[in-house]
């Protein structure tokens, strides 16, 4: 009987931390100062919450750039104006067309500014 007991209540913790690891990783804070973390836990599920408009926003602008080659120059004003908002530099020489790593880089630096930023307020 006790190993029956030991069995449900190993079952029933089972599911509790699956379940709250699904809703984990179905969590995604935003903030007006950052373009928010896509999803807190590192490994992949699939999401199913909809973004809200900040996300969506950002996933237009990239994907656009990315399939349509006349938008690559708005996502690039877009960044700039976002770092001159930020108080950081703006890259001088962007990539006149489509490069992920550019972006990625380039976002990646203004979080690292703003957290600072947020770091020496505090």
């Amino acid at each position: 009987m006790i190993v029956l007991l030991l069995c449900l209540a190993a079952f029933g913790a089972m599911a509790l931390i699956g379940s709250s690891m699904s809703s984990i990783s179905q969590v995604t804070p935003t903030d007006t100062a950052s373009r928010g973390r896509w999803g807190v836990l590192t490994w992949e599920w699939q999401r199913t919450r909809r973004l809200d408009a900040h996300e969506r926003r950002w996933q237009t602008s990239l994907i656009s750039a990315r399939e349509q080659s006349t938008r690559w120059p708005d996502l690039v004003a877009e960044v700039a104006r976002l770092e001159r908002a930020a108080e950081l530099t703006p890259d001088p020489e962007p990539p006149t067309e489509h490069d992920a790593g550019w972006v990625d880089s380039r976002l990646t630096a203004l979080e690292q500014h703003l957290e600072t930023l947020a770091g020496d307020s505090t």
